[in-house]
């Protein structure tokens, strides 16, 4: 994805003002029910690599129980506002990602099953790059989502009961600016949001939540519990029930921050802290999205003698060579046509390793998966290492390239005999166009 595709706003109608002045009003009577909060979900589409994170103005309530669905690979969402107590929309959700249902598809079916909906907000994103936030009318002000995509990252970000409008944007503004991968966008993005002060419950006044300002002059507070949690290939999706909530896995990087003394630190100053720590302790090991992974060529015929050179090389988060590296293997993953041999690990020192791959007699698209062991660290590379082995028949005009040139030959010689004769008949026909177009999907983009 570009900088700015399918990036845009998605706010639902509020209503007139006397609503939001009633609801705020009610706001202290209906605590245990309306739990106000900001949610950040950020997922890398190439990498599959998930963010998701979240800071509230609760005191000694497990959030990360109560909001997040989390799906390893798959995707993530966050379930707020009037709390899913039950876990029954958290649990559709759930479902719904495994299945490969669109966020928009999720949405529309708990919006027809959920008499609550509109006292309900959503953040959905999908490691397809799928993305929704939605509001529902009768939250409490400031309450409002984004959803954007840059590079290869699709988010969605959304709050109620926020001191007003700066707490999304500034967070929205920290995400797409700050540098560095998942963690410190995502870090960098909770800041931002607390900075202009988060949940107005702590920085402002549970009555008037908006009634200080967005940033309030003086605070102390944006939130009191939060988590902060990111997912990588090799983690384990726990269950999801109403007990443990739905990100109950075991995660690359997994803080839960929950206390019930209000004059505790910010959750969002604890959570940078432990981040800071976790990154200190692993300089030097083995990381699995910093670490580079290219081949060349990328594409070769399935003639069997055609080579291409898988390079590796095995980096820390700092983007320093990995130390303590003890072996690199490299196999077929799941869903790779199979059809290049995978020659020995050579070693080239500082880290770095090359593998010589060679075509088979099978077109397709090879995915390798590259392992690196180094000490306690045992994980698979996330960064995508595809080889397409394109089937020579293809090749029409023999330049090495599956492309337009080759379909206009098959459509010049449509309804003759020779030419676009694919499949051995002796004509140029049905059968040759759609082994054609058939062997152009087998690509790896």
């Amino acid at each position: 994805m570009t900088a700015g595709t399918q990036r845009h706003r998605r706010t639902a109608t509020h209503g007139l003002a006397l609503r939001t002045v009633l609801l705020a009003g009610a706001l202290a009577i209906a605590a245990p029910a309306a739990r106000a909060t900001w949610s950040i979900i950020i997922i890398d589409t190439e990498t599959k690599e998930i963010g998701i994170a979240s800071a509230t103005c609760l005191l000694n309530f497990d959030l990360r129980r109560g909001l997040p669905v989390l799906r390893v690979g798959v995707g993530a969402a966050a379930a707020q506002a009037t709390v899913d107590s039950q876990g029954t929309n958290r649990m559709r959700i759930w479902s719904g990602l495994i299945n490969g249902l669109s966020p928009e598809t999720i949405l529309m079916q708990l919006q027809n099953s959920d008499a609550l909906h509109q006292r309900r907000q959503y953040g959905i994103v999908d490691t397809r790059g799928r993305a929704i936030t939605f509001t529902g009318s009768l939250t409490i002000e400031y309450s409002d989502g984004v959803i954007g995509a840059f590079e290869n990252y699709v988010y969605a970000i959304q709050g109620n009961i926020l001191t007003g409008a700066p707490v999304i944007e500034a967070c929205e503004a920290a995400l797409l600016s700050t540098p560095g991968g998942i963690p410190e966008r995502m870090m960098a993005a909770m800041e931002a949001a607390r900075s202009m002060g988060g949940d107005g419950r702590c920085s402002c006044s549970p009555q008037n939540p908006m009634g200080c300002g967005s940033p309030p002059e003086q605070f102390t507070k944006s939130a009191h519990i939060g988590f902060f949690i990111v997912s990588r290939r090799g983690d384990v999706n726990g269950q999801c029930n109403v007990n443990v909530g739905c990100a109950s896995g075991q995660y690359w990087m997994n803080f839960n921050y929950v206390t019930n003394d209000p004059n505790a630190p910010d959750p969002v100053f604890v959570m940078q802290d432990w981040l800071d720590a976790f990154r200190e302790s692993t300089i030097g090991v083995p990381d699995q999205v910093e670490s580079l992974v290219s081949i060349t060529p990328a594409v070769i015929p399935n003639d069997g003698v055609s080579t291409a050179t898988l390079h590796v090389e095995v980096r820390d988060w700092t983007g320093a060579p990995a130390q303590g590296v003890e072996q690199v293997t490299v196999e077929h993953d799941a869903g790779s046509a199979g059809s290049a041999s995978i020659g020995p690990v050579q070693d080239l020192g500082g880290s770095k390793y090359e593998v010589q791959l060679t075509a088979g007699q099978v077109g397709g698209c090879d995915k390798f998966a590259i392992t690196v062991k180094a000490g306690t660290f045992q994980r698979v590379l996330m960064q995508p290492a595809n080889l397409w082995v394109y089937d020579t028949r293809a090749d029409l005009n023999g330049d090495g390239q599956i492309d337009q040139a080759d379909l206009g030959i098959l459509i010049a010689a449509y309804g003759l005999t020779g030419g676009g004769d694919m499949d051995g008949d002796g004509d140029t026909d049905q059968g040759d166009l759609g082994l054609w177009l058939a062997l152009n999907q087998q690509r790896c983009d």
